[in-house]
């Protein structure tokens, strides 16, 4: 009898960077992205 297994693996990365004008919440007055110094991403392994 033979027994097989299976190694899956994965990754991924994706751009999770804030569009511009949103509010930013946080604050007693209404402030907004106006900017963006570095994009932000998103990593994963499985």
């Amino acid at each position: 009898m033979s027994t097989t297994s299976h190694l899956r693996a994965g990754a991924t990365m994706t751009d999770i960077t804030s569009p511009l004008d949103i509010s930013l919440a946080g604050s007693f007055r209404a402030s907004y992205v106006d900017k963006v110094f570095e994009p932000l991403r998103a990593n994963a392994v499985f």
